[in-house]
């Protein structure tokens, strides 16, 4: 099983046919001040398997991490792999996560790292851009 498409959004969903639809696509937050708990975002992750994986179970894990690598957040998703459309047929799976809340406490490059049974399988990166900083006073006096 491979990722064919991996990315974060404002909000996402599929359609009855699997059409998938994408709202506000983003690498990068900006926010006001840290720490910073983002709302809600989705990680959109299209998977492609081959024929002879079908009837099989996958456990997927997503991890956030921060710019040194440590392990922020996880999720472990446990998937069924069903038959294809066809005899022969890839098999696509769509996952649309609603992430609410995450808490960064730095700026950086941060990612979510996907595995499949214990396998990386991509990376979606996600900066955290360092918020603006206050004008300092100089203590200078106006005359």
């Amino acid at each position: 099983m491979e990722v064919a498409l991996a990315l974060l959004a404002d909000a996402a969903n599929a359609t009855a046919n699997n059409k998938l639809n994408v709202l506000g696509a983003f690498t990068h937050i900006n926010p006001p001040m840290l720490p910073y708990q983002h709302p809600a975002m989705t990680l959109v992750l299209k998977f492609d398997a081959d024929p002879v994986e079908e009837n099989t179970d996958k456990t997927i894990q997503v991890v956030l991490v921060d710019p040194d690598g440590r392990e922020l957040n996880r999720l472990d998703i446990q998937s069924h792999l069903p038959a294809g459309d066809a005899p022969g047929a890839q098999i696509e799976v769509l996952l649309q996560l609603t992430l609410n809340g995450i808490r960064f406490e730095r700026p950086g490059p941060h990612a979510y790292v996907v595995l499949v049974n214990g396998e990386t399988k991509t990376r979606v990166p996600l900066n955290v851009v360092a918020p603006p900083q206050p004008p300092q006073e100089t203590g200078d006096a106006l005359l």
